[in-house]
C-alpha cells in the first residue's frame, strides 16, 4: 500500500514542487554541516590533550646519591635519554594504542587523578594501560603511593594490601612453569619483613632467595624448627616450635642466601659494594626462561639502577616482576625525612619512573 505525501501525490509517483524543495533545503543543510566537521577537524590539533614533548624526565634530578658511604658516580645524558625514551614510547604498537601510551607519558598533574583523600576503596583502581597484556593497577602519586596508610585503613606506612589483586604469579600461569624461580631482595632489612611477606604471601613457590642487607646482625636466617611470626613492618622475633602456624622447613631455609653487601652501579670491594645488575646477569646468569621476581629498597641508590635497567636491552624479559620503593622528597613525606637533602628526585619524579618502566615493559610496583 502507498502513503499519501503532504503534496497530494504517493510514495509510488512524482514529487509535488514543495517536497522536492524540503529535500533539497535538507540535503544542502546536511552537506554544509558536514564541510564544517571537516574543517573542524582538519583545525584542530591532531594530538590529545595529554602531550609528550615536555615530559619531566623521571629521576632527573642528581644521580649522584650517597647510601651508607657509598657514592654512585653515573654520567647520563638526561635530555637526550628523555627524547629517545619519548619517541621510543611513540614508536611502539601494543594494544592499548596511542591514547595510552600518551596517558602514560603524561605529566602527573595533567592526569585529572580525583580527590582520593575522600572516602575511598582500600584496593586501588585498576590502570588504563597493561603491561605485557597484564592487569595492573594504577599509580597514585598523590597518596605517596601508599593507599591503605594514605586513606586510613592501616596506621603504617609499609601496608601491602594493595598489592595481592595484582601479583603477578597470580595472573599469569608461565611464572610457575619455569624450573628456576628467584627471588631478589635488595635492601631486605630484618628476616621477618619483606622475605617472610614474600614466601608467606606471594603467590609462588620459589626456588632461590637472595636476599641483601649490609648489617649482619639485622638480617638473620632462622634455623629449622624455629618459629618465625608473619610479617611485619620492622623487627624479627622467633617462637620456640609448637606456637603459630608451625616451623620454617629446612628445605626452605636451604634456598635462601644472605649478602651483606651493599647495591648500587659498580663493583667496589674496598666500599663493600656490587654492581645489582652484573651480578643478576653475571653470576647468577638469570635469563628470560627464568622466572625473577626482584624487591629492591635501596635508600636512593635504584634511581641510577633503574635508569640502567631502562637501557638495557631484554632486561624487562629477565625480570618478571619488580617491586620498588622510589626516594624522593615531598612536604607530605617530611616526618618520615624524605626531604631534599636526602632525596632531591620529586614525587612527580618518582610517578613518571614507574610509568617509564612500564612503558618499557615492567610489570613493576610501588613498594611501601
Amino acid at each position: 500500500m502507498f502513503r499519501s505525501l503532504p503534496g497530494g501525490g504517493s510514495s509510488g509517483g512524482s514529487r509535488s514542487p514543495s517536497f522536492l524543495f524540503t529535500w533539497a533545503v535538507a540535503a544542502t543543510t546536511a552537506a554544509f554541516t558536514t564541510f564544517l566537521l571537516l574543517v573542524v577537524h582538519m583545525l584542530s590539533p591532531s594530538t590529545p590533550p595529554c602531550v609528550t614533548q615536555n615530559i619531566p624526565l623521571a629521576g632527573s634530578g642528581d644521580p649522584n646519591r650517597v647510601y651508607a658511604g657509598q657514592v654512585s658516580r653515573v654520567q647520563m645524558a638526561w635530555g637526550d635519554r628523555q627524547q629517545q625514551r619519548v619517541q621510543a614510547a611513540e614508536g611502539e604498537g601494543g594494544e592499548e594504542g596511542s591514547a595510552c601510551r600518551n596517558w602514560i607519558l603524561a605529566p602527573v598533574t595533567e592526569r585529572g587523578i580525583p580527590n582520593t583523600r575522600k572516602w575511598s576503596p582500600w584496593m586501588p583502581p585498576l590502570s588504563p594501560c597493561r603491561v605485557q597484556g597484564l592487569p595492573i593497577e594504577a599509580v597514585e602519586p598523590d597518596l605517596n603511593f601508599r593507599r591503605g596508610f594514605t586513606l586510613g585503613y592501616v596506621d603504617y606506612g609499609e601496608d601491602k594490601t594493595q598489592l595481592l589483586p595484582y601479583l603477578r604469579a597470580a595472573l599469569d600461569h608461565r611464572m610457575h612453569t619455569s624450573a628456576r624461580r628467584v627471588l631478589i631482595d635488595f635492601g631486605a632489612n630484618a628476616f621477618r619483613t619483606s622475605v617472610t611477606w614474600f614466601l608467606s604471601t606471594y603467590p609462588l613457590e620459589f626456588t632461590e632467595v637472595h636476599a641483601f642487607e649490609i648489617q649482619p646482625d639485622l638480617f638473620v636466617v632462622p634455623q629449622p624448627n624455629d618459629q618465625v611470626l608473619g610479617p611485619i613492618s620492622s623487627g624479627s622475633r622467633l617462637r620456640p616450635r609448637g606456637q603459630g602456624p608451625g616451623p620454617i622447613p629446612g628445605w626452605m631455609l636451604q634456598r635462601i642466601h644472605s649478602y651483606n653487601t651493599l647495591v648500587g652501579m659498580e663493583d667496589s670491594p674496598h666500599k663493600n659494594v656490587i654492581n645489582a645488575t652484573r651480578w643478576m646477569l653475571e653470576e647468577l646468569r638469570l635469563t628470560p626462561q627464568d622466572t625473577v621476581v626482584v624487591k629492591m629498597d635501596i635508600e636512593g641508590v635504584e634511581w641510577p639502577v633503574l635508569n640502567a635497567w631502562l637501557d638495557i636491552p631484554g632486561m624487562e624479559q629477565i625480570v618478571d616482576e619488580l617491586f620498588v620503593e622510589i626516594h624522593y622528597h615531598h612536604e607530605s613525606m617530611y616526618d618520615f625525612k624524605w626531604n631534599a637533602t636526602r632525596f632531591s628526585a620529586t614525587r612527580d619524579e618518582a610517578a613518571q619512573m614507574f610509568n617509564w618502566l612500564r612503558t618499557k615493559g615492567f610489570y613493576v610496583h610501588a613498594w611501601p
